[in-house]
Order: C-alpha cells, then structure tokens, then sequence
C-alpha cells in the first residue's frame, strides 16, 4: 500500500494497519526445541556385545564408566563370557582385559542390567584391588572381613547402576521392567527406586551366594599368599 493510499484510509484504519506492520516487522521467531531423542527399544535377546553397545547410546553414565575403564594403563580390552560358576554375574580382570562374567541360564532384562551393574562395580576395580592387597598384606585376616569390604564397595556400585537405569528409562519412554531392578519387591519404575537398606542388601548378597563367592576368592588368596611366604597354610 502507498503512502497517497494510506492518506484516503480513515485515522483509525491507518493506525490499525500502522501497529500490524511494526509488530510484524519486530516479531522474532521463538526458537524452536530440540527434537526429544528417539524411544529406543530394549535388547533383551541380544548378545552381551550388543547390549553393551546399545547401554554405551542409552546411558551417558554407562558410556563414561566403559570410556574411563577402557582408557586405563592396565586394561586392554572389554570381553563378555557366560561362566556356568558364577551364580549371578562377576567383574574380573584376567590378562590384562575386563571380563564381564554373567551366568549362562540368565537371559533378558535381568542379563542387560546385571551387565550394566558389573560395569559399575568394575569401575570401582581400584578400590576392590586394595581390599586384595590387604590379604597379601595380613591386614584382612579372614574371608568373612573380605567378603564384607567387597560387598560394601559394590553397594556403592549400586549408585552408579541407578543412574544408568534412570537414563535407560528415560530413552525406552516407559517404566522398566521389575528384572531391571536389584532390590526386592522392585520399584513401579526407575524414578521410583532408592538405594536398598544397607543391612538388608548384605542379607540378600549371603542368601544368594553371592559373597561366599568373594570368600571362596579369599581363600585361594591366602593360600598363595601363605604358599609364596614357605608357610604351610597356617599363620
């Protein structure tokens, strides 16, 4: 529209038109926000390579914890083997590589969070490295001590595993199912879950076998221990 145009329009047309065009001139797009990740399905017939590729998309936490393991001097290489030994799932380092160790009859759900757990406690390896030290050092004298330091420091594990299952939930977009989840009865959903009382997971470690696996490991310790001093087993 001119501006001879705009003279023969009415003073209150023209102010009409006059505001429309300054706010259209000043207006600035909202910005728009960033698409949410795509809903990602879990893997519960996956091989523990896949799945553990899959935990590295879904859990920045998991990522981070492979990522640093990885890059320590010590560890060459991140494996997965199915022991039948094992009673549940097991960290261990062997010839420089970290074993992720889950019993063969586990499958689905409970397998994918046992191996994200294992990677949390295999995190904390250092910490469980010292408490070995501390039997070749005679400052942990028994397997009930050993097993008990062990168990503590995979508790502390059980922070990092939370975190890993929040951000898995928040990219399956719908609560996790009850295998996904250590403690007994298993939280409506990640967001719902706490920490187990301390007690009550030592309880339950014992009543599934768990620690006697740590002081079945003490024992060959101290054995070697004793063996390397040309003792004869009894200090």
């Amino acid at each position: 529209m001119t501006p001879p145009q705009l003279r023969k329009l009415s003073p209150r047309a023209a102010l009409l038109i006059a505001c429309a065009l300054l706010a259209g001139g000043c207006a600035t797009p909202a910005p728009s926000a960033p698409p949410p990740p795509p809903r990602l399905e879990l893997p519960l017939d996956a091989s523990d390579h896949r799945a553990d590729l899959w935990l590295r998309r879904a859990s920045p936490t998991y990522a981070r914890m492979v990522r640093e393991i990885r890059a320590r001097p010590e560890v060459s290489d991140l494996l997965f083997r199915a022991p039948s030994e094992v009673p549940q799932a097991a960290a261990v380092f062997r010839a420089g590589n970290l074993e992720i160790q889950v019993n063969p009859e586990i499958r689905g759900a409970r397998r994918l969070t046992l191996i994200a757990f294992e990677v949390a406690n295999a995190y904390r390896q250092r910490e469980h490295d010292a408490i070995d030290r501390a039997v070749d050092q005679g400052v942990i004298t028994t397997a009930a001590e050993f097993g008990l330091a062990h168990e503590l420091y995979e508790y502390e594990a059980l922070r990092l595993h939370r975190q890993v299952l929040l951000e898995v939930e928040e990219r399956v977009q719908r609560p996790l199912p009850a295998p996904m989840f250590m403690t007994t009865p298993p939280p409506p959903s990640a967001k719902a879950s706490q920490l187990p009382d301390l007690l009550r997971y030592l309880e339950h470690q014992r009543a599934t076998g768990h620690t006697a696996h740590y002081e079945r490991w003490f024992e060959r310790r101290r054995k070697a221990r004793v063996e390397a001093r040309g003792g004869s087993g009894s200090e």
